[in-house]
């Protein structure tokens, strides 16, 4: 028996949503300083890679 896949409709990229088998999922992607204060964040789809964003979060001033 063949494994029907599930067809979801590409997402734009300026929507941080991202779909799993139990629904939406967002990702937050922090930088934060020595102490763990918060100095920025991003949020993206819950499938992106975490890699891809920190290139963004060290950009950030």
């Amino acid at each position: 028996m063949r494994r029907r896949e599930k067809r979801v409709p590409e997402e734009l990229q300026d929507h941080a949503l991202g779909r799993s088998r139990g629904g939406l999922t967002t990702k937050i992607h922090m930088r934060c300083d020595a102490n763990g204060v918060p100095l920025c964040f991003l949020l993206s789809g819950g499938q992106a890679s975490d890699i891809a964003y920190a290139q963004s979060l060290l950009d950030e001033a």
